[in-house]
């Protein structure tokens, strides 16, 4: 009994532990950022790409 009470309390903290985290972190996953991340990224490597005339 105590043990079940236990693991409830740890499974408990590491799903709060888990739910801070994703909270920090959700807005680097929407796809808004996603979309964004790529478009800068295919834009710093077609500006470092020497231009053919």
């Amino acid at each position: 009994m105590i043990k079940r009470l236990f693991w409830i309390a740890v499974g408990a903290a590491i799903a709060l532990q888990l739910d801070r985290w994703w909270q920090a972190r959700r807005e680097h996953f929407t796809p808004n950022a996603l979309t964004g991340t790529f478009l800068d990224s295919l834009n710093r490597k077609l500006e470092e790409k020497p231009r053919q005339v």
